[in-house]
């Protein structure tokens, strides 16, 4: 069962981090709460849940709407309006608000989610986190009075998490009940009141944040890294905020500086090359004369704001989207001489949605199906991915962790020299992140060339010692993880976020020097 023997109840105004590892139930006690699992699933259920006095199994999830929201963790799963009006228009206009309500709410929607003027754009052309946004802000736009949240945070550059962060803590502070199932527990530490952590489907954790999120292996969440960090230094109460950890940054050993930041071996060969890319959509462009490069034994970062054109630039790095002008080489052959054969055996993708990459009735058969490959080497392909157990699975039964490591390993499978990863980390516990984070080191040491572009700057300052900030289709810098992260006016332009780790790093600094 996807839940066993879960007890739980959450009071009017709680704001819950629901926390662990993929596949643990969190996604399912969600749709639980919001009447989805007993009434559309199909599942079996047993025992009772109810919310704002609403038994779920019973209540239409019409009604349910009135005083529940749900935001779900692929926002491809929700959107099916033709444009960003219509999408948000839709939902108030069937809890038969009047049309000026409608468009009152529509135009705050739309402006939160930064897609002012694009009222008529079709949603399949927004962004990865400009989807996310929109799927965030008509369940909002709603007003129910609880609000459940998969993953909000996935896909979402600075700016728009902060965006998020505070409309959600504003609604908290006017009573409003959240709860969030998310892994990156730093993000918003400071606001949630309670930590409940699922394990293979039971509660195995719960209590207030600094008593739960101090504890080392917690069960797929991802403490604060300031928390790991002192926690790893053995260092006894250990700080939850990035605030209170600087503050007390004299604890750590100076020698920690070393350690915070990987050393990565110098790139070798070009493997994949870009010159003076334009592409778009329509009139619109997108890419605007991007040039790039990555070598063998290299992870290249790829990084900006949402709608920048960071998923745009892997379509055309992976010859899924033909530049406008400007051209693309793959171990120095252009994109134009390579038949789609030998593009899929040079490179692998891995999408940011990996849905739109299975087309198999099991886990096995889609890990095969790319390069045929025999049940012993599918079964050691699965097991570099901790997907060993769910083989004769539907891939799409799995949760959206479990979606993300199977197309990282089908990506794999190909057995070139190019990967191409799209959010590779959205959905992905402590240990699965982890996980990945390896695999990516180990295709590195084989010589592999890796484009990961991701909002996730904690999993690219592992692995990647250079990043390409995108702005508005255009390349503003390239250059390692601490020469990026310490402009902060390019910080801002491009959305981002500096890592604690790297706070820590320039702190450190900053008390040698002055300490001379």
């Amino acid at each position: 069962p996807a839940l066993r023997e879960i007890d739980l109840s959450v009071g009017e105004g709680t704001y819950l981090f629901l926390g662990g590892a993929s596949g643990s139930g969190k996604s399912t006690l969600l749709f639980v709460l919001m009447g989805l699992a007993s009434q559309h699933l199909g599942g079996p259920v047993s025992g009772s849940a109810a919310v704002a006095g609403l038994e779920v199994t019973k209540t239409p999830v019409a009604r349910l709407m009135e005083k529940v929201g749900l935001v779900f963790q692929n926002p491809d799963a929700m959107l099916f309006n033709r444009s960003t009006r219509e999408e948000v228009a839709f939902g108030l206009e069937g809890l038969g608000l009047s049309p000026e309500e409608v468009k009152e709410r529509t135009g705050w929607a739309l402006s939160l989610a930064g897609l002012t003027g694009r009222e008529d754009s079709p949603c399949f052309e927004l962004s990865g986190g400009e989807k996310k946004m929109l799927s965030i802000v008509a369940v909002l736009a709603m007003g129910p009075r609880t609000v459940l949240l998969d993953e909000p945070f996935a896909h979402l550059d600075h700016e728009n998490s902060s965006r998020v962060r505070a409309l959600l803590a504003g609604l908290n502070e006017e009573g409003y009940t959240i709860v969030m199932a998310e892994h990156r527990s730093w993000l918003f530490t400071g606001e949630i009141h309670r930590v409940v952590v699922l394990d293979r489907s039971r509660v195995a954790e719960d209590g207030p944040p600094a008593e739960v999120l101090a504890k080392k292996g917690l069960f797929g969440v991802e403490p604060p890294p300031i928390t790991r960090l002192f926690s790893d230094a053995g260092i006894s109460g250990p700080p939850l905020t990035l605030e209170e950890g600087l503050a007390r940054v004299n604890e750590l050993d100076p020698g920690v500086r070393s350690h915070l930041l990987p050393a990565l071996a110098a790139p070798g060969e070009v493997v994949a090359e870009a010159r003076e890319v334009r592409a778009g959509f329509g009139p619109r462009e997108v890419l605007r004369g991007v040039s790039m490069s990555v070598g063998e034994g290299e992870c290249l970062g790829v990084v900006g704001p949402n709608g920048s054109g960071k998923t745009t630039l892997l379509k055309v790095l992976a010859g899924l989207k033909e530049p406008g002008e400007g051209q693309v080489s793959i171990v120095g052959t252009p994109m134009g001489r390579l038949s789609r054969a030998q593009r899929a055996i040079l490179m692998g993708v891995a999408f940011q949605n990996p849905t739109l990459g299975f087309f198999n009735t099991t886990v096995a058969k889609e890990a095969a199906a790319g390069r045929m490959l025999d049940p012993q080497e599918v079964a050691s392909l699965l097991s570099r991915v901790n997907l060993e157990h769910a083989g004769k699975k539907s891939p799409f039964t799995l949760s959206e962790g479990e979606k993300r490591r199977l197309a990282v390993a089908i990506a794999m499978a190909g057995g070139g020299k190019l990967l191409l990863l799209d959010e590779p980390t959205a959905g992905l516990g402590a240990v699965s992140r982890r996980l990945l984070v390896d695999i990516v080191r180990s295709l590195m040491s084989q010589g592999f060339g890796v484009v990961a572009v991701s909002h996730d700057l904690e999993f690219l300052e592992e692995v990647s010692g250079r990043w390409l900030v995108l702005v508005d289709g255009r390349v503003e810098r390239v250059g390692g993880p601490d020469s990026i992260m310490a402009d902060d006016d390019l910080m801002r332009r491009a959305r981002l976020r500096a890592t604690q780790y790297h706070m820590v790093r320039r702190e450190l600094s900053a008390g040698r020097e002055g300490g001379r």
